[in-house]
């Protein structure tokens, strides 16, 4: 996984992100990267590269307006994203309700995962274990793009 760090001003230089990502390629089934939400100069290094795009909208109309000023940025320009739909919904906001504003194809729908923060500030990895929300939606999302046999 490839992250965008908490106070970062830039991506690396341009070749440095490239390089990294092509040679992932060659050693890895799924490579995922965290974009930032406003891209900037030099992320087309990395949306150039992308085979899928899921972008993941909490049931919140803030969410739903940021991931609208999301997908209107140039860079991502000719891709076709996908939602990952996850709770939770503290106004009541559907999964339907962001599908529909966002007139985008889903991926998953997944409700809130109460164990996610206690198992991250234990160190463990997120969805470890199979009846969360997250294990199932990511399961379901590995499906899709024919790598369900990658994790276990």
């Amino acid at each position: 996984m490839i992250t965008w760090g908490e106070g970062r001003r830039g991506w690396p230089a341009a070749g440095v992100i490239a390089a990294v990502i092509d040679s992932l390629r060659y050693s890895a089934q799924l490579i995922l990267i965290d974009l930032p939400r406003c891209l900037i100069t030099g992320s087309t290094e990395v949306t150039s590269r992308l085979d899928d795009l899921l972008l993941v909208v909490p049931r919140d109309v803030g969410s739903v307006l940021a991931a609208g000023n999301v997908l209107n940025q140039p860079e991502l320009i000719g891709l076709e994203p996908k939602l990952v739909v996850r709770g939770p919904a503290p106004g009541g906001l559907s999964a339907t309700d962001v599908v529909d504003a966002l007139n985008l194809p889903t991926a998953t729908v997944m409700r809130a995962d109460p164990l996610l923060a206690a198992d991250t500030e234990l160190g463990l990895a997120p969805g470890l274990r199979r009846r969360q929300p997250l294990s199932r939606g990511c399961h379901r999302i590995l499906g899709e793009l024919g790598l369900s046999g990658a994790v276990s």
